[in-house]
């Protein structure tokens, strides 16, 4: 089955929102500026998942038959590129990777892609109906 281009876009957009987040709370955590478990990450982790609801959303509305499949898989394309990246970094610093922690994270993201597909869907109602 081929990937389809809504669900790649969305994954972009996604993307385009998560990194510079992403980047920003490790650099922040890196540089000993913010602690790794302060709650001072919380806004960097909100910003992530809203860029995943976003991408899902987009792949949604491209989608005509499985929007919220589409969401999702969005999602999970820009989280599984980010992470990809961030287990790289990891195993070079000679780091443990919390593999279960992955698998959390990417239940987080989809659920988050199939949240901005559903409300994706329900603007578009609401605009059909004016």
């Amino acid at each position: 089955m081929a990937v389809r281009r809504g669900v790649v876009q969305g994954a972009g957009v996604a993307l385009a929102i998560a990194v510079p987040a992403a980047l920003l709370g490790q650099g922040l955590t890196a540089a000993d500026v913010i602690d790794a478990d302060s709650a001072w990450l919380a806004p960097f982790v909100l910003v992530v998942l809203v860029g995943f609801g976003i991408g899902g959303g987009m792949a949604a509305r491209s989608s005509e038959a499985t929007p919220l499949r589409d969401g999702a898989l969005a999602s999970l394309l820009a989280f599984a590129v980010l992470q990809v990246i961030a287990v790289a970094r990891i195993l070079v610093a000679g780091d443990d990777v919390f593999w279960l922690q992955l698998v959390f994270n990417a239940l987080l993201a989809a659920s988050a892609g199939v949240v901005g597909a559903m409300v994706a869907l329900r603007r578009a109602e609401v605009a059909a109906e004016r």
